[in-house]
């Protein structure tokens, strides 16, 4: 299963410099890593990354760009939840046949399908 990354330009911003722009690229890097090294977990059919706009940073397997709102406004509105401003609640949808969990940490929500085995 492949991993997806939102399109970017072909021409970089003419704003970032050779260091913003390397430094950009290894994110971006990163993210792919991460959203490979999740789906290789056993159980695992979906994972989802959003930045602090609720726009989608990458996904793989079930989980999709058309899902992000949702679970980014559903973790937002979850840490609402709490008066502990360190306390990092997870959202958790749950059916017979698996689980969706997503979590916002430091600006960023990271959501991950399950499914029963």
């Amino acid at each position: 299963m492949e991993c997806i990354l939102p399109e970017v330009s072909e021409s970089p911003p003419e704003e970032l410099e050779a260091p913003q722009l390397h430094s950009q690229l290894e994110e971006e890097q990163m993210v792919y890593r991460h959203l490979e090294d999740t789906m290789k977990k056993p159980s695992i059919v979906g994972v989802l990354c959003i930045d602090s706009q609720g726009l989608n940073l990458g996904c793989c397997g079930t989980l999709s760009d058309e899902h992000a709102g949702v679970i980014f406004i559903l973790a937002w509105q979850a840490t609402k939840l709490t008066y502990d401003l360190t306390d990092m609640p997870v959202v958790c949808l749950q059916s017979d046949n698996g689980n969706v969990r997503g979590q916002k940490h430091n600006g960023i929500t990271v959501a991950v399908q399950k499914m029963v085995s």
